[in-house]
């Protein structure tokens, strides 16, 4: 006997809108990102979850996406990442955001909506002595394993901050262990 249960979109995510047509939606603790289109959307806000298409269902219930009405999200996290906290994390995945300056327009940049709305933005660059200091704080909180760290360089654009793009990438490629994008 099937035993339905209402379901509603998670308190853990965001949908936004990148064009007329595609929307997206984006879930915050695990960074899940999905493009929808306005129907599927719909459907998802007003929690007709059934009539989204099922193998789309099974998916957003797997990730937890679509949970069930009762679904507590604050009981959730504090099981999920209370194991984080009683002991020490294994990173192997270091992110650097080295400029907000971008040379692109694009619909759904979050940087240009804030200086569009704040006319006093101020452009923030990546000094080499700030990364000195993050890959001293790594190298003291990575593994001393011989897991392969991987390194992100984003940003807004972030060939915009040349002298420091090129900086972090000869001290990466020092350290044998880092990877980077």
């Amino acid at each position: 006997m099937y035993n339905y249960c209402k379901m509603r979109l998670s308190t853990l995510c965001q949908i936004g809108e990148i064009g007329s047509e595609i929307f997206y939606i984006y879930k915050v603790d695990s960074m899940d990102l999905f493009f929808v289109n306005n129907l599927i959307k719909k459907n998802v806000l007003e929690n007709q979850i059934e009539s989204l298409p099922k193998n789309l269902q099974d998916r957003f219930k797997a990730l937890e996406i679509i949970v069930k009405e009762s679904f507590n999200e604050y009981k959730f996290l504090q099981e999920k990442y209370s194991s984080l906290i009683l002991k020490k994390p294994e990173i192997t995945v270091l992110k650097i955001f080295i400029t907000d300056r971008c040379n692109f327009d694009c619909k759904y940049c979050l940087i240009q909506k804030n200086i569009q709305n704040n006319q006093r933005y101020q452009y923030c660059d990546m000094a080499p002595t700030v990364f000195e200091n993050v890959l001293y704080i790594c190298e003291q909180i990575f593994p001393k394993n011989d897991i392969t760290k991987t390194v992100f360089l984003y940003g807004g654009e972030p060939l915009l901050n040349k002298d420091t793009l090129i900086y972090i990438i000869k001290t990466i490629r020092r350290h044998q262990k880092f990877n980077f994008y």
